[in-house]
């Protein structure tokens, strides 16, 4: 009577559905490289629509997803551009807070060809949404899963990808510098330590690239 066999059932995550935001939102700055004031708006999209940013180029609207295949450039900042070439700059930080806080559709209009900088991190741009509602849509997200390791080299630089329940990121960086030296940290990417922990993380510089930035 006491002979039995255990049965491992296979886990199921449950399904989630995708998110906009239900309130528009406005913004107004700075661009880090261009100097020029932004005025920039984010707007619920349908479901399935993705992040795509929007701007008026004589009288017609151009869109440019927010896809790897439009990333033309990482140097000091992201830029996507489309198949005709128009460009959108510095998107980085209203990309990272939007994907901390699980948002899949969106629109983001802008008057200019760059996203307003702040003080060089995502904390104005969580500030405002976190004083907005989230809507979920009829459609389900859609997820890839890493089933093995992948890597990348490039000089000294490494990035690697490997498999995982969750999204945990670590990273190191090592100057040759006495302010900033050999640093590193590892975390799970959630809203709330997105919150907490990483969103007022700011980009830095060193004094003797300014006077070119500057030109």
């Amino acid at each position: 009577d006491n002979d039995f066999i255990e049965i491992k059932l296979p886990r199921f995550l449950n399904a989630k559905r995708q998110i906009t935001i239900k309130d528009t939102i406005f913004f107004s700055g700075i661009g880090l490289h261009t100097g020029k004031q932004v005025k920039m708006t984010l707007t619920p999209a349908p479901p399935n629509t993705g992040i795509v940013f929007r701007k008026k180029i004589n009288d017609k609207i151009v869109c440019i997803e927010s896809s790897f295949h439009n990333v033309e450039s990482t140097k000091l900042c992201t830029v996507l551009s489309d198949s005709k070439g128009n460009k959108i700059s510095t998107v980085e930080h209203i990309l990272s807070a939007l994907y901390a806080y699980e948002i899949d559709n969106i629109f983001i209009d802008v008057d200019s060809e760059e996203i307003p900088v702040y003080d060089g991190s995502s904390l104005e741009f969580i500030k405002k949404l976190d004083r907005t509602n989230f809507n979920e849509q009829d459609s389900y997200k859609k997820f890839i899963k890493i089933k093995k390791n992948v890597e990348i080299k490039v000089n000294e630089k490494i990035a690697r990808v490997s498999p995982f329940d969750n999204t945990l990121i670590t990273t190191e960086v090592d100057y040759d510098h006495k302010v900033i030296g050999k640093q590193s940290i590892s975390l799970l990417l959630n809203p709330e330590i997105y919150k907490t922990q990483i969103c007022s993380a700011r980009t830095f510089g060193f004094l003797k690239d300014v006077e070119e930035l500057r030109n």
